[in-house]
């Protein structure tokens, strides 16, 4: 996966012009911000996440951990189970800003205890209060994985 620092310009597309600003493209060796997330943030960001806006063909192993393997998150709005690592969490702040991050950030926050900015949680809310109360309201529900 492409490293990004907080809040950069996102440019992941060369053949589309930048869009928006990252948030959480973690990368094994660089720094990173630490802290708590509020459970109710955490549960913004797994039903956001459920969304997988921009899925990829194939998947992305987080290089913080020791260990390759697939991880998964769990979205209880939209009664999901899905892969981490090949889709994008993408909110927009009530003042218009697009915010873009790896859905494996539900994982660097549960296991590495990254802190995201608050910028991007405070958009990650108010993208789920337009989108109703449940987070994600318009999410289908989504056939178990194996």
């Amino acid at each position: 996966m492409t490293h990004y620092p907080e809040l950069s310009l996102y440019d992941f597309d060369f053949h589309a012009e930048p869009e928006g600003l990252t948030a959480g493209w973690l990368e094994g060796g660089e720094s990173y911000a630490r802290g708590e997330v509020a459970d109710e943030d955490r549960e913004i960001l797994a039903d956001l996440a459920a969304l997988l806006r921009n899925k990829s063909r194939g998947y992305h192993y987080c290089t913080l951990c020791t260990e390759m393997r697939e991880r998964f998150g769990v979205s209880d709005a939209g009664s999901a189970r899905f892969r981490l690592g090949s889709a994008e969490i993408r909110v927009v702040s009530d003042a218009g800003q697009l915010y873009v991050a790896p859905n494996l950030v539900l994982h660097y926050i549960a296991d590495h205890g990254y802190r995201p900015p608050e910028e991007f949680l405070a958009a990650a809310r108010d993208e789920a209060r337009r989108r109703g109360t449940a987070g994600t309201t318009d999410l289908p529900p989504r056939p178990p994985l194996p």
